[in-house]
C-alpha cells in the first residue's frame, strides 16, 4: 500500500526533475547559439599568438582558410564576406545543438533523430581530429630565438578540456541504450549541451587573450 501511495508522488517529482533538466539543456543550447553567432560576426580574435602561443578557437577548427597559422589553405579568399568563417565547425556544432534541443523538448529515440545524430557523430570524428591538432599546437610556444619549446598554459588547458568534452560527446552519440555507456546515451542531450558550453568557454578565453583583456596563465 505504501509503495502504491508513494508512486504517484515519485512520478511527479521525476517528471519535474526531467522538465528542469530539459529546460537547463535548452537554455545552455540557446546561450551557445547566441554566443557563437556573436563570435562569428566578430570575424576576428578567434586565434591568439601572444607570447609565442598558437591557439585556435575550437569553434573555428579546422580552419581551411584564414589569418591564423593553422589555416590549411592559406589566406581567406577575396570573395568571402568578413563575417563568414573559413571553417565548417560552427555548422556541425549548430546541428548538434539543434539535435540536443529536439531531444530535450521531447525525449524520444525516433528513427530519424537517431540517424541524424549518428551521421553527425561520424562527421564529429573529423572535428575531434582538428581539435586534437589545435590542442597539440597549443603546447608549443615560439621563443625569441625562433625555436619552439614545450609548455602548458591556460589556453592549452582550455583546448585540452574541449577535446575531452567532445570525445565524451562522441561516445554518447555512438553508444546505444543497452551498451556499456548507456547512461551517456540516455543523457546525450545534456552531454551535448555541456560540451557546447565548454567549447564556447574555450573560445571566450582565447578571444579575451587576443583582445588583450586577459593574460594567458603560465603553468609551466
Amino acid at each position: 500500500m505504501d509503495e502504491q501511495n508513494n508512486s504517484p508522488a515519485e512520478s511527479l517529482v521525476d517528471g519535474e526533475n526531467r522538465r528542469a533538466v530539459s529546460f537547463a539543456t535548452l537554455a545552455a543550447v540557446a546561450v551557445f547559439f547566441v554566443y557563437s553567432i556573436w563570435a562569428m560576426l566578430q570575424a576576428d580574435h578567434y586565434y591568439f599568438l601572444g607570447g609565442g602561443a598558437n591557439y585556435l578557437s575550437p569553434l573555428f577548427a579546422p580552419e581551411l582558410v584564414g589569418d591564423s597559422p593553422q589555416a590549411f589553405l592559406g589566406e581567406r579568399w577575396r570573395w568571402m564576406p568578413a563575417w563568414l568563417p573559413g571553417s565548417p565547425a560552427l555548422l556541425l556544432l549548430w546541428l548538434l545543438g539543434l539535435a540536443a534541443a529536439r531531444r530535450a523538448i521531447k525525449e524520444c529515440d525516433c528513427f530519424i533523430l537517431l540517424i541524424v545524430e549518428r551521421l553527425l557523430a561520424f562527421v564529429g570524428v573529423i572535428y575531434l581530429a582538428a581539435l586534437l591538432y589545435a590542442a597539440f599546437s597549443s603546447m608549443w610556444f615560439l621563443s625569441n630565438m625562433g625555436q619552439n619549446s614545450f609548455g602548458i598554459r591556460g589556453g592549452t588547458v582550455m583546448l585540452a578540456a574541449s577535446c575531452i568534452s567532445f570525445l565524451i560527446c562522441l561516445i554518447a552519440l555512438f553508444s546505444g541504450p543497452a551498451g556499456r555507456f548507456r547512461r551517456l546515451s540516455r543523457n546525450r542531450s545534456r552531454v551535448i549541451a555541456i560540451t557546447l558550453i565548454i567549447l564556447a568557454a574555450a573560445d571566450l578565453y582565447i578571444r579575451l587573450c587576443s583582445m588583450g583583456r586577459m593574460l594567458d596563465g603560465h603553468i609551466f
